[in-house]
């Protein structure tokens, strides 16, 4: 497993993030809430004309994109459990989980785990990830 696959959750939930962000603005708009008061004249958008139907379109659109990223997160989430459940050494096992799975800090790491230092656990972590490549490789 490479750190770009072992980091794909974290992006999954950024991402996540953003998508609901997007969404609470379309939420605000619709009620009125983020009404944009610039001084220039308004042109309609190439939509239907009804700007509450466009926003309901478009918010239909981000939640059934949301629920799509949510599933990618899942599958992506049992890959690296399982792939976490195959390392031999309880400790590694610990930093690749919290590290993630749960999307931690190097320090909330090192806090969850206790004895030991956000560096070392970096560095324990890499170490790791370094020997399981050297073994594929050969």
């Amino acid at each position: 497993m490479t750190k770009k696959e072992l980091s794909s959750i974290y992006y999954i939930r950024q991402e996540i993030k953003m998508w609901e962000e997007q969404l609470e603005l379309l939420t605000c708009k619709a009620q009125g809430k983020a009404m944009r008061l610039t001084g220039m004249p308004f042109a309609p958008s190439s939509g239907t004309g009804d700007q509450m139907a466009d926003i309901a379109v478009r918010k239909a659109d981000i939640t059934d994109l949301i629920e799509r990223k949510k599933e990618r997160l899942q599958q992506e989430q049992k890959k690296i459990i399982e792939w976490i459940m195959t390392i031999d050494d309880t400790f590694i096992r610990q930093i690749m989980l919290y590290r993630h799975v749960r999307c931690y800090s190097w320090q909330e790491v090192a806090d969850q785990i206790g004895h030991t230092t956000a560096e070392s656990a970096r560095k324990q972590h890499d170490r790791y990830l370094q020997q399981s490549k050297t073994k594929e490789d050969i």
